[in-house]
């Protein structure tokens, strides 16, 4: 635990891996080697990172313990997790959701690299990348394209991570998001529209019990009929009208995004 204790703030050892093998292993009364790993990493990330997480630390949580987006009421949830505080937790979730974020944003990039769109990927990704660091992401899932899907990392491929889009015409995927005041964001690789919808999903069920796959048509909703929808412009005005949207539309008010 000493290795974690003092290694540089975001930064992994070997050693790392030598706790995930013991990560079952009793440390002193219900505390894991796996749960103490991730109780130390925790509270470093509130104390030397004001609760940000950084570098190669999110993709240890749920080696060391269990992905904690499921919670904790399960045995499983509870092994890893009973040590720590509401905060605590809820700062653990938010490691595994900015991977997953992250993720996305390669496939954006990529998605969008040598065409015509390509000058939206720094308005997109920095979009994306604002709402979570103003911590109004709560939760994401991608829905990827069966050729996507075929080339995921072992590591991602989870219901909770990831599900198969069927029935899509293109090689679009997406990014679906669950966000702060009961607001919901579907956004997508090319020339997917971003769509908004407030206490909603258009899928139910799609978070609480999450399915292997989704048909194309329940999440590409039909302009007329979606509450919000906005075309990607070259010049980034559409972030402009989002928060306009927001707040006209939800009455909802982030003025704490900075982009």
């Amino acid at each position: 635990m000493n290795k974690i204790k003092k290694v540089a703030f975001g930064e992994s050892l070997s050693d790392f891996t030598e706790i995930e093998k013991h990560k079952n292993e009793r440390v002193s009364g219900n505390l894991f080697v796996g749960s103490a790993a991730l109780k130390i990493m925790i509270q470093r990330v509130v104390q030397e990172g004001k609760g940000k997480w950084i570098g190669e630390w999110p993709n240890w949580i749920t080696r060391f313990g269990c992905d904690p987006r499921y919670g904790r009421s399960s045995a499983e949830g509870a092994k890893w997790w009973e040590w720590a505080t509401d905060s605590e937790f809820r700062l653990a979730q938010q490691g595994v959701t900015g991977l997953t974020l992250r993720f996305f944003i390669e496939f954006l990039r990529n998605s969008l690299m040598g065409t015509p769109n390509a000058r939206q990927f720094v308005h997109r990704s920095q979009f994306l990348l604002a709402l979570f660091e103003a911590d109004k992401i709560c939760d994401a899932r991608m829905v990827l394209n069966s050729c996507t899907l075929q080339h995921l990392p072992k590591q991602y491929r989870d219901r909770r991570t990831v599900a198969l889009l069927k029935g899509a015409i293109d090689q679009t995927s997406m990014i679906c998001l669950k966000c702060r005041d009961d607001l919901y964001i579907i956004e997508g690789t090319h020339n997917f529209r971003l769509r908004m919808f407030h206490r909603q999903f258009p899928i139910n069920d799609f978070w609480d019990l999450p399915c292997d796959s989704y048909q194309n048509h329940d999440l590409r909703i039909s302009p007329h009929k979606c509450p919000v929808s906005l075309v990607h412009g070259y010049s980034g005005s559409w972030i402009n009208k989002f928060f306009n949207e927001l707040s006209e539309k939800f009455h909802i008010e982030w003025n704490d995004v900075d982009i």
